[in-house]
């Protein structure tokens, strides 16, 4: 096709806007109303057939009776030598390619709210909600009032695709530009649903705020291998980031629905709760919770992300509980470890105090040589101080003291079976003692007996 072409008998091409993988749109002279018009005229490599047609025409039929202010609604669908062609409403200022990374937040804001529009009326279409597939900057065209209205919405380049492959079993919503798409299309499923017009917004608006697509050519596949969505450079609020952020959420269900977006575009943001306005004594507005997404388009009273989960106090009590049992548990083991008399001590004292040792006896004998009597009543009161020990309280101690200590433990057991030894050593060698004591002095009566004699 060339300039000043007359296509179909009717048309004379004037001028080429813009060219697709699978159409080119030409500004045209329509002959008979002398109007200017844009034709989309679909180009495909292959030629679609009949199945194509009748698809196209089906999707035409859904779009024809549209009627939005922000949706440029196609005028005419017609087929010339194979060739399916739409006729739309010509836009003198062109799409909002020729502002990427020009935007301002206000311009951004004014989009926003159009096209969310635009995206919600076809959501709420009955009998069934109507995708639009396609959205990005070459489809976003700007009217005689300044409004931004989406344009290729129902009969696009990827109803095209599906025409081509010939099946009537192909969904009509599997291809697209691959920048603008969500990460569920890189599912096992790959479908298109409401968030997937969603997603797309978000990675316009960030491309005509920045220059730059958020995930380069590879879109959300970016997101499904881990990558977070970036930030919108620090001269755009905090309110304007937080919108396109969620609108490129990874999960389908987190992401703003249509009606949302619109009505935080009309209030710039400050209907969000983490950002609304106090009113009057300082009470922050309420708002009622969003729809979000399912595969099944929607579900309602799910819990948005943003809402402020109340703040849980657990930590603070497992700090006290802590506390107070470490402390019980310190007093205990000073009450069990403080020291305590030990009765084998007593005893100790008590042996010591009552010891004989053979030396001591013998310097005494030395010293003074007792009588016969005397040596008897010695050996009485040495034999009662043994039996005295044994019935004493000490030693009735040592033994409950002994018994004890079998229990509470090995080591404690050890040195009460040495205590014991040492002292049934010392009451071996006291008898001892004892015994060569009377034996002496029985010899020495007996000399003596003998002298008188």
């Amino acid at each position: 096709m060339e300039q000043n072409e007359i296509f179909h008998k009717r048309f004379r091409l004037k001028k080429l806007i813009g060219r697709g993988a699978f159409a080119e749109v030409w500004l045209a002279v329509d002959n008979y109303s002398n109007i200017d018009v844009a034709l989309k005229i679909f180009v495909p490599k292959q030629d679609i057939g009949d199945y194509g047609k009748r698809l196209l025409a089906s999707e035409f039929a859904v779009v024809a009776n549209l009627s939005h202010e922000n949706l440029l609604r196609p005028l005419y669908y017609d087929n010339c030598d194979g060739k399916p062609y739409l006729v739309l409403p010509y836009c003198e200022r062109g799409s909002c390619v020729k502002m990427m990374g020009k935007m301002s937040e206000y311009e951004a804001w004014n989009l926003l709210k159009d096209v969310a529009s635009g995206l919600a009326y076809l959501h709420s279409h009955k009998p069934k909600p109507i995708i639009h597939q396609d959205v990005k900057p070459d489809n976003i065209l700007i009217g005689s009032n300044g409004q931004y209205m989406l344009s290729d919405f129902g009969v696009s380049d990827q109803t095209l695709m599906s025409a081509q492959k010939g099946n009537e079993d192909q969904p009509a919503m599997e291809a697209g530009i691959s920048s603008y798409r969500g990460p569920e299309f890189y599912s096992k499923d790959k479908v298109s649903l409401k968030a997937s017009d969603i997603y797309s917004l978000g990675a316009t608006m960030y491309e005509l705020l920045t220059g730059e697509l958020p995930f380069g050519e590879l879109g959300g596949l970016m997101q499904v291998h881990g990558c977070e969505v970036p930030d919108l450079p620090r001269h755009f609020s905090e309110r304007l980031n937080y919108v396109v952020k969620s609108c490129l959420d990874k999960d389908t269900w987190q992401r703003p629905t249509a009606e949302i977006l619109e009505r935080w575009a009309l209030s710039e943001g400050f209907d969000i709760p983490q950002f609304s306005r106090k009113v009057e004594y300082d009470n922050p507005t309420i708002y009622e919770s969003h729809k979000t997404y399912d595969n099944n388009y929607y579900i309602e009273h799910h819990e948005p992300r943003y809402e402020e989960q109340p703040k849980r106090r657990t930590g603070l009590w497992v700090t006290i509980i802590s506390s107070v049992v470490v402390a019980t548990c310190v007093a205990i083991v000073l009450l069990m470890t403080q020291d305590k008399e030990k009765p084998s001590d007593n005893f100790i004292d008590d042996y010591q105090s009552t010891s004989i040792t053979k030396s001591g006896v013998a310097d005494e004998s030395e010293k003074e040589e007792p009588s016969s009597s005397t040596q008897k009543e010695n050996t009485t009161k040495q034999s009662n101080k043994i039996e005295d020990i044994y019935e004493s309280d000490s030693y009735k101690d040592f033994e409950k003291h002994k018994n004890k200590g079998r229990q509470q433990g090995r080591s404690k057991k050890n040195n009460d079976s040495e205590l014991l030894d040492n002292f049934e050593r010392n009451r071996t060698e006291r008898e001892k003692i004892m015994k060569d004591e009377k034996n002496y002095n029985t010899n020495r009566i007996i000399d003596l007996d003998k002298g008188e004699s």
